[in-house]
């Protein structure tokens, strides 16, 4: 009867990123990933419009506190947890884009390079 031994995992000591760097493994959208909280549109534009109710309503279909309501509704629902890859996109960006996407028409792939 053969045992079998259990493999460590090799992300026990270190991070999934670490890791992947440490073998040559660079992903391709990390650049993306790292700069999004501070060029994102999300983090950028959405938070311009919402000091401007009449553009937000334009760029959203929705007032400020339609989003808002819509937000402590749909929230909880929508929210992703942390992991060791990557930090999730917030409940409130999460929303933004489906109500883009569902205001203009594009899709998610345009909307991503936006």
């Amino acid at each position: 009867m053969k045992v079998r031994v259990r493999q460590q995992s090799p992300f026990r000591s270190c991070s999934p990123l670490t890791y992947m760097l440490s073998r040559g493994h660079i992903p391709v959208h990390l650049g993306t990933v790292r700069t999004r909280r501070q060029h994102g549109e999300y983090h950028r534009l959405v938070q311009d419009l919402r000091l401007d109710g009449e553009r937000f309503q334009r760029y959203f279909r929705l007032d400020r506190a339609q989003f808002d309501e819509l937000l402590t509704r749909v929230g909880p629902r929508i929210t992703r947890l942390d992991t060791n890859w990557r930090s999730p996109i917030s409940a409130a960006e999460r929303l933004a884009i489906c109500l883009r996407y569902l205001a203009t028409g594009d899709s998610y792939r345009s909307i991503a390079y936006s």
